[in-house]
């Protein structure tokens, strides 16, 4: 069983319902971009989510 590696924390900046799709937008260190790309998945307390921007 998969138990989760936490790289690291983002806060919560806004949460945002339209259309039945939730948009979610976080604040994350700089550094971390480095290494996110388009379409990757990020596990956010369990939930796996796909990022569409940064």
């Amino acid at each position: 069983m998969f138990t989760g590696i936490v790289q690291t924390q983002a806060t919560v900046i806004s949460c945002n319902k339209s259309e039945g799709v939730l948009r979610l937008v976080l604040s994350v260190a700089s550094s971390y971009l480095q290494h996110l790309d388009i379409g990757a998945s990020i596990a956010i307390n369990g939930c796996c989510l796909t990022v569409v921007r940064y």
